[in-house]
Protein backbone atom coordinates (compact mmCIF):
# COMPACT_ATOMS: atom_id res chain seq x y z
CA UNK A 1 0.00 0.00 0.00
CA UNK A 2 0.74 3.89 -0.57
CA UNK A 3 1.71 6.19 1.79
CA UNK A 4 0.10 9.27 1.52
CA UNK A 5 2.11 12.33 2.41
CA UNK A 6 -0.58 15.21 3.48
CA UNK A 7 0.45 18.76 3.24
CA UNK A 8 0.63 20.48 6.63
CA UNK A 9 -0.95 23.82 5.83
CA UNK A 10 1.84 27.08 6.77
CA UNK A 11 1.09 29.71 8.30
CA UNK A 12 2.84 32.35 6.00
CA UNK A 13 4.49 33.59 9.25
CA UNK A 14 6.05 30.63 10.17
CA UNK A 15 7.67 30.09 7.18
CA UNK A 16 10.13 31.55 4.81
CA UNK A 17 8.51 30.97 1.10
CA UNK A 18 11.79 31.02 -0.27
CA UNK A 19 12.42 27.67 1.29
CA UNK A 20 9.81 25.78 -0.09
CA UNK A 21 10.25 23.21 -3.22
CA UNK A 22 7.82 24.11 -6.26
CA UNK A 23 6.87 22.01 -8.52
CA UNK A 24 7.37 24.04 -11.34
CA UNK A 25 11.22 24.06 -10.86
CA UNK A 26 11.64 20.79 -10.38
CA UNK A 27 10.92 20.81 -6.51
CA UNK A 28 14.25 23.79 -6.33
CA UNK A 29 13.75 26.12 -3.92
CA UNK A 30 12.30 30.01 -5.16
CA UNK A 31 15.41 31.28 -3.81
CA UNK A 32 17.63 29.20 -5.41
CA UNK A 33 15.81 29.60 -8.78
CA UNK A 34 16.16 33.62 -8.58
CA UNK A 35 19.98 33.09 -7.87
CA UNK A 36 20.23 30.87 -11.24
CA UNK A 37 18.07 33.12 -13.34
CA UNK A 38 19.24 36.83 -11.85
CA UNK A 39 22.07 36.11 -10.43
CA UNK A 40 23.92 33.42 -12.96
CA UNK A 41 26.99 34.73 -13.17
CA UNK A 42 28.04 36.55 -9.99
CA UNK A 43 29.84 35.27 -7.05
CA UNK A 44 27.30 34.07 -5.68
CA UNK A 45 25.73 32.42 -8.84
CA UNK A 46 25.55 28.89 -10.11
CA UNK A 47 28.01 29.48 -12.89
CA UNK A 48 31.58 30.87 -11.87
CA UNK A 49 33.95 30.79 -14.84
CA UNK A 50 37.61 30.61 -14.12
CA UNK A 51 40.15 33.49 -14.12
CA UNK A 52 42.63 31.62 -16.39
CA UNK A 53 41.35 30.08 -19.03
CA UNK A 54 43.61 28.68 -21.92
CA UNK A 55 43.47 30.55 -25.35
CA UNK A 56 43.18 26.96 -27.07
CA UNK A 57 39.77 26.08 -25.43
CA UNK A 58 38.70 29.70 -25.52
CA UNK A 59 38.91 29.86 -29.30
CA UNK A 60 37.07 26.10 -29.38
CA UNK A 61 33.85 28.43 -28.48
CA UNK A 62 31.59 29.40 -31.76
CA UNK A 63 31.12 32.72 -30.75
CA UNK A 64 35.05 33.42 -29.40
CA UNK A 65 36.19 31.70 -32.67
CA UNK A 66 34.56 33.87 -35.21
CA UNK A 67 35.09 37.05 -33.11
CA UNK A 68 38.87 35.82 -33.54
CA UNK A 69 38.43 35.58 -37.06
CA UNK A 70 36.75 38.68 -37.73
CA UNK A 71 39.49 40.54 -36.25
CA UNK A 72 42.23 38.79 -37.83
CA UNK A 73 40.47 39.89 -41.33
CA UNK A 74 40.84 43.47 -39.59
CA UNK A 75 44.05 42.99 -38.62
CA UNK A 76 45.11 41.46 -41.63
CA UNK A 77 43.26 44.23 -44.13
CA UNK A 78 44.01 47.30 -41.79
CA UNK A 79 41.11 49.10 -43.11
CA UNK A 80 37.84 47.53 -44.41
CA UNK A 81 35.58 49.61 -46.97
CA UNK A 82 31.65 48.62 -46.13
CA UNK A 83 28.82 48.63 -48.38
CA UNK A 84 26.60 51.87 -49.34
CA UNK A 85 24.12 50.52 -46.44
CA UNK A 86 27.08 50.34 -43.62
CA UNK A 87 27.60 46.39 -43.93
CA UNK A 88 30.74 43.98 -44.34
CA UNK A 89 31.42 43.23 -48.25
CA UNK A 90 29.94 39.38 -48.88
CA UNK A 91 33.69 38.88 -49.75
CA UNK A 92 34.69 38.31 -45.56
CA UNK A 93 30.85 37.06 -44.49
CA UNK A 94 31.54 34.16 -47.09
CA UNK A 95 34.99 33.65 -45.24
CA UNK A 96 33.73 34.31 -41.77
CA UNK A 97 30.84 31.91 -42.67
CA UNK A 98 32.67 29.05 -44.23
CA UNK A 99 35.50 29.10 -41.37
CA UNK A 100 33.20 28.62 -38.41
CA UNK A 101 31.26 26.20 -37.17
CA UNK A 102 27.85 28.23 -36.42
CA UNK A 103 26.16 27.11 -39.79
CA UNK A 104 22.21 28.51 -40.68
CA UNK A 105 20.06 25.79 -41.38
CA UNK A 106 18.32 27.68 -44.18
CA UNK A 107 21.63 28.63 -46.35
CA UNK A 108 22.77 24.95 -45.35
CA UNK A 109 20.05 23.25 -47.00
CA UNK A 110 20.27 26.03 -50.04
CA UNK A 111 16.71 27.58 -48.98
CA UNK A 112 18.51 30.89 -48.40
CA UNK A 113 21.79 32.46 -49.98
CA UNK A 114 24.26 34.34 -48.38
CA UNK A 115 24.12 38.06 -49.73
CA UNK A 116 24.75 40.07 -46.87
CA UNK A 117 25.61 40.01 -43.33
CA UNK A 118 22.19 39.98 -42.03
CA UNK A 119 21.97 36.26 -43.50
CA UNK A 120 24.14 34.99 -40.79
CA UNK A 121 23.61 36.22 -37.26
CA UNK A 122 26.78 34.79 -35.87
CA UNK A 123 28.40 37.73 -38.15
CA UNK A 124 26.05 40.31 -37.15
CA UNK A 125 27.08 39.04 -33.40
CA UNK A 126 30.73 39.27 -33.51
CA UNK A 127 30.79 42.68 -35.14
CA UNK A 128 28.56 44.40 -32.31
CA UNK A 129 30.76 42.45 -29.86
CA UNK A 130 33.67 43.33 -31.21
CA UNK A 131 32.31 47.35 -31.38
CA UNK A 132 30.87 47.10 -27.83
CA UNK A 133 34.20 46.14 -26.68
CA UNK A 134 35.71 48.96 -28.29
CA UNK A 135 38.09 46.58 -30.76
CA UNK A 136 36.73 48.23 -33.93
CA UNK A 137 34.82 51.58 -35.30
CA UNK A 138 34.07 52.94 -38.31
CA UNK A 139 34.86 56.46 -39.69
CA UNK A 140 33.32 57.38 -43.10
CA UNK A 141 32.05 53.97 -44.30
CA UNK A 142 35.37 52.61 -43.22
CA UNK A 143 35.95 49.91 -40.54
CA UNK A 144 39.32 49.54 -38.71
CA UNK A 145 41.07 48.37 -35.74
CA UNK A 146 40.97 50.86 -32.78
CA UNK A 147 44.23 51.57 -30.73
CA UNK A 148 42.24 49.29 -28.00
CA UNK A 149 41.81 46.23 -30.40
CA UNK A 150 45.32 47.15 -31.50
CA UNK A 151 47.21 47.04 -28.04
CA UNK A 152 44.70 44.04 -26.70
CA UNK A 153 45.20 41.99 -30.14
CA UNK A 154 49.38 41.61 -29.43
CA UNK A 155 48.31 40.17 -25.70
CA UNK A 156 46.03 37.48 -26.56
CA UNK A 157 45.56 36.41 -23.43
CA UNK A 158 44.10 39.96 -22.40
CA UNK A 159 41.90 40.26 -25.55
CA UNK A 160 40.09 37.06 -24.50
CA UNK A 161 39.67 38.60 -20.99
CA UNK A 162 38.52 41.45 -22.11
CA UNK A 163 36.12 39.51 -24.42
Amino acid sequence: MKKIKFKKKLDSNDVDLGIIPVQEYDLLEKNVVDIMLNNTFFDNGMVRLKDNIDEKIMLEVPIFKIINDYLEILKKEGEIKLTKIGNLPPKYIKELYHNNDIKDQLIEDGISTLRNEWDVESVVIARVIAKLCKFTKTRKNILSLTVIGKKLWRIKELFLKKL
